[in-house]
């Protein structure tokens, strides 16, 4: 992918990624981080927001609307292929909290899917209720990619 992308600092386990974007509202430390939704499993979480300056902790409730989305979403992209390069394995899980970020995840999705599609498996989980093979421009509420079985 040959997008136009933030550089990251990344932890020892390739688990947690951080950055900072740089736009309308000045600089925003922002965090991605993959968490397995069980102990033992490889089916990770992708979190993803803003660190919140006065406690250090970060959130998934904001909107920073920094004007460089597309950067952004480019750099959380880079992570996923970074964390799965590293975890093989692993299965990563992304929802937004509103379905304005489920649309950006889809269009993010959707600009690089003839790159990743290549490479990795990527479905939606539709509204009613059923995992099915990644189509541009269906609404989806959640998303998992994984490297293809050969």
């Amino acid at each position: 992918m040959q997008l136009e992308k933030y550089d990251t600092e990344v932890s020892s386990q390739h688990t947690i990624y951080e950055f900072v974007s740089v736009g309308t509202y000045g600089r925003i430390e922002k965090v991605i981080a993959f968490t397995p939704l069980f102990e033992g499993s490889t089916l990770y979480n992708l979190g993803f927001g803003d660190v919140v300056v006065a406690t250090g902790e970060w959130t998934d409730k904001r909107r920073s609307n920094n004007g460089d989305h597309r950067k952004v979403l480019a750099t959380v992209a880079a992570t996923v292929v970074d964390f799965l390069n590293w975890h093989p394995d692993a299965v990563v899980y992304a929802q937004g909290n509103e379905d304005i970020k489920n649309h950006l995840y889809r269009r993010g999705i959707e600009s690089v899917l003839n790159e990743i599609e290549q490479q990795y498996e990527v479905q939606g989980y539709t509204q009613s209720g059923e995992w099915e093979p990644f189509e541009r421009s269906r609404p989806y509420e959640a998303f998992l990619i994984r490297h293809k079985k050969h």
